[in-house]
């Protein structure tokens, strides 16, 4: 028998363990592989089917270089979704980088876009999505456009040499049709901040169609991109449990 001392470890363990799990990426891409130029008909590196972008002709790609996508105007790009899990938990992340000097803005989230590549601003496309200005604001928004703001007011949130990550999580596990949450973090720290959460509603949640990211004019960029299924805290936690009821089996 073990004895309190090891089990208390163990149990810590185990639940370091489902806390850590990591999700299963759907599509993924640091822009580095493909062609240099234009992002539009480009394949991300990981994707489930054939999916492309459907860029803006604004979006080009330096892959020889740094891996980026720059911006020469206001634009989008998105990627077609498959369906959703409705069970299930999903994270659009991003990495990108403004001038901090101006308005400008650059965002990510999920969308209805089809083959419209406009500002999700200007296009009314935009669902479940965040912006992050050059003047450091973050805003969010639950509906099409930026008429639906999340969040009473925007918060200020400097990144490290201008650059912030991104993270809009759709968790359709919780009550009602789901819930929205939007944060943002320094690309060289490990914990989130929350900056607010909205309901998801049913129209809105069978709307979204596609993920990508969107710009408000020039001198921005994103250098990564993810969408990826998070387990469900529940499955996680069996994990964590299954691996304590091993060790304490074993020993």
């Amino acid at each position: 028998m073990m004895n309190k001392k090891l089990t208390t470890f163990l149990a810590i363990a185990a639940f370091g363990f489902a806390a850590q799990t990591n999700g299963a990426t759907i599509f993924s891409d640091n822009f580095t592989a493909g062609t240099n130029g234009a992002l539009n008909g480009q394949a991300p590196q990981e994707r489930p089917g054939l999916e492309t972008w459907r860029a803006s002709s604004n979006y080009t790609v330096n892959i020889a270089g740094d891996g980026v996508v720059t911006s020469s105007g206001s634009g989008s790009a998105n990627l077609a979704l498959p369906a959703f899990d409705l069970n299930s938990i999903y994270t659009v992340t991003a990495t990108v980088t403004n001038n901090r000097t101006d308005t400008n803005w650059i965002g990510i989230g999920f969308t209805t876009q089809t083959t419209n590549t406009n500002a999700w601003n200007v296009a009314g496309t935009g669902t479940y999505w965040m912006l992050w200005r050059g003047n450091d604001e973050i805003r969010a928004f639950d509906g099409t456009g930026a008429t639906s703001s999340s969040g009473a007011t925007g918060v200020t949130a400097a990144g490290v040499s201008n650059t912030l990550d991104l993270r809009v999580m759709l968790d359709f596990t919780a009550p009602g049709f789901g819930l929205a949450t939007y944060m943002y973090k320094n690309p060289n720290a490990t914990d989130w901040t929350i900056y607010t959460t909205s309901n998801i509603t049913e129209a809105r949640r069978n709307g979204i169609n596609s993920v990508g990211f969107t710009t408000l004019n020039n001198n921005i960029s994103i250098s990564s991109f993810e969408y990826a299924l998070v387990p469900e805290p529940s499955s996680a936690l069996l994990g964590g449990l299954g691996l304590l009821a091993l060790l304490r089996r074993r020993r």
